[in-house]
């Protein structure tokens, strides 16, 4: 009989963990701080300008936080960057290949901080995203939330749509 519960549990166990766990969380944004994020992105930018946007930034030591696209374009919130630690930013169309690059970048000592997705006209769903090495993402973390913006989260189980 013990050896019976004991096969239940662990089969439940398994069950649970290979549902529950996997997720895929964009990070979502308080209503509450909405107008301090309003004042902190950047104008709008074409994609073609996002780049020279991105490296007046960098210049003054700041780097992005999040970063949002729309039928208007693209913009950004930075923040100061002291310390110059490690980031990666990736646009990535569909959620396959983003999870990819999360996985590829968790092997590097890169977490996941922020991520938004925007879908166009033609239906393809781009996903943006913001990784910082591991030493500094409980620092971020605050950070992001005195904007009101959650930390985005995929699990290493996820198996994407």
């Amino acid at each position: 009989m013990k050896q019976k519960t004991t096969s239940m549990l662990a089969a439940l166990l398994l069950l649970w963990s290979g549902t529950s766990l996997a997720e895929f969380n964009i990070s979502e944004l308080s209503e509450k701080q909405a107008t301090k994020r309003r004042k902190a992105f950047t104008d709008w930018v074409t994609p073609d300008t996002a780049q020279e946007t991105y490296e007046r930034y960098e210049r003054k030591g700041q780097f992005p936080i999040y970063h949002e696209s729309s039928e208007q374009g693209e913009r950004r919130i930075y923040e100061d960057n002291p310390d110059s630690f490690s980031f990666q930013i990736w646009s990535i169309y569909g959620e396959k290949g983003f999870c990819k690059k999360d996985s590829e970048l968790r092997r590097k000592g890169y977490v996941l901080l922020t991520a938004s997705k925007y879908t166009n006209k033609k239906g393809h769903t781009l996903y943006r995203g913001i990784w910082v090495s591991e030493d500094v993402e409980k620092r971020m973390e605050r950070v992001i939330r005195r904007y009101g913006i959650s930390k985005a989260y995929i699990s290493a189980d996820h198996v994407p749509k």
